[in-house]
């Protein structure tokens, strides 16, 4: 583990605060993980396949 979700959880808990009271994330763009990215098929692509974590 490397405890990348440990080190990014305040930027995330920033952005929901600022989507919540601002009705938008001023801090970070947080439009990748839209949730319609999976109806327009733009996946997250990393440089890695998540396969190759595991080998």
């Amino acid at each position: 583990m490397s405890g990348t979700g440990f080190k990014t959880s305040p930027a995330a808990g920033v952005s929901m605060v600022e989507l919540i009271l601002d009705g938008k994330p001023k801090t970070v763009d947080i439009t990748p993980f839209r949730f319609e990215r999976f109806a327009e098929g733009k996946l997250l692509e990393g440089e890695y396949a998540y396969g190759h974590l595991w080998r």
